[in-house]
């Protein structure tokens, strides 16, 4: 097992200092930090971004600033994870799609971990939770409503991310480099 796991963030904020302050809410585990073992998954992120930063300096008047995209590379201490509350989902079940909805539907933190690790919901799987929870799949909150969403969503297919909730499980991150791309 290695000592060291390297995770890549990418985006098109430049920034020196994780602040978990200015992180937006609404995501698949809460509002914090997000990273990827995979370099392609936070590449891909950034060029996501920074196609809506686009269209949203479009729509501004005035602004005429093209947002640059950044990768950011980092290193995390495996025992890091020793010391800390850590959730892991190994696979996208109906836990974690639970999981997820709530996190999704909540401006605040709804649980007390300080890293999850797990499946990476895309833009198919929030449409999809959209129709779970209009009841296009059954009754929300049912098993059988679960089991239609978690056949749409092709849970095989979602990359894994870690996400970072806390300051004191954000302080283990090193980052060793900060690349324009």
């Amino acid at each position: 097992m290695d000592e060291v796991i390297t995770l890549y963030h990418g985006t098109v904020h430049d920034f020196d200092k994780i602040d978990l302050g200015q992180v937006r809410p609404y995501k698949d585990f809460g509002q914090g930090f997000y990273c990827s073992e995979n370099r392609g998954q936070a590449v891909g992120i950034a060029m996501r971004n920074h196609k809506i930063a686009l269209a949203k300096s479009k729509t501004q008047q005035g602004h005429t600033r093209t947002p640059l995209m950044w990768l950011r590379t980092y290193e995390y201490p495996r025992v890091a994870l020793d010391k800390l509350s850590v959730r892991e989902f190994h696979v996208a079940d109906k836990e974690w799609l639970q999981f997820v909805s709530e996190n999704r539907r909540s401006a605040r933190r709804i649980h007390d971990y300080d890293v999850v690790i797990g499946p990476t919901a895309n833009d198919r799987t929030n449409a999809s939770i959209q129709l779970y929870f209009s009841g296009a799949y059954g009754q929300a909150g049912t098993d059988r409503a679960m089991e239609i969403l978690s056949e749409v969503l092709m849970p095989d297919n979602l990359p894994p991310q870690t996400f970072f909730a806390t300051e004191r499980a954000a302080r283990f991150l090193t980052r060793i480099r900060k690349e324009r791309i």
